[in-house]
């Protein structure tokens, strides 16, 4: 079927210096803050003139993956292991590397900060992550905080397990990034709005 096909034409990850893992004897705090670097170049190619957004991601993605390692893989015994910076998995992960196939980018830093930016304003994206939470997130991204973007990831986009956890881990997180990236206080709070309720996906 079109499903097998796809996962047969999909390049399969090298593995870097770190392995797949992400676990090797190369995660040195230096080596991690080099990667740090590079994801941060990222995100300020595809997103430039917003350091709410970088704020936002890095938290998100130092949540998700602490090593900043884009090899990475789910360590959890797991059939379904996450990948990468962002952990991609199940048709997002699939999605990805149809992305590298469709476009001819190597996987990398870049290439993972750019599908994202791709799945959220890109017209006919490779991954749908539907029209509602799409728009939500673009808005996030566009003119919210950092906070609001570290949210809007977490409940639009990855939608963890202990959903209200990990959100709060991740605000911590996004908070500090803030910090690092000199974000003046008045863009650092969080837009007030009314509580969001995870379970019903909506705001009360």
């Amino acid at each position: 079927n079109s499903t097998h096909q796809t996962q047969q034409l999909a390049p399969k990850p090298a593995e870097g210096l770190l392995g797949p893992s992400g676990n090797g004897q190369h995660n040195s705090d230096a080596s991690i803050d080099l990667r740090k670097k590079e994801v941060l170049s990222a995100l300020k190619n595809y997103f430039p003139n917003n350091p709410n957004a970088w704020a936002g991601f890095m938290g998100n993605i130092q949540g998700e993956n602490s090593t900043f390692d884009f090899q990475k893989e789910e360590i959890a015994n797991v059939k379904d292991k996450g990948y990468g910076l962002f952990q991609f998995t199940g048709e997002q992960q699939e999605k990805y590397f149809q992305y590298l196939l469709n476009t001819g980018i190597k996987d990398s830093p870049y290439a993972q900060v750019g599908y994202l930016h791709h799945i959220v304003y890109d017209a006919n994206p490779t991954y749908e992550m539907g029209n509602t939470k799409r728009d939500r997130l673009r808005q996030n991204i566009n003119i919210g905080s950092g906070y609001d973007i570290s949210d809007s990831l977490v409940r639009e986009y990855e939608q963890p397990d202990r959903m209200r956890q990990q959100q709060k881990t991740r605000r911590g997180l996004t908070g500090d990034w803030m910090g690092l990236l000199n974000v003046p206080a008045e863009q650092s709070k969080p837009t007030p709005r009314k509580p969001y309720n995870v379970y019903r996906n909506r705001y009360e």
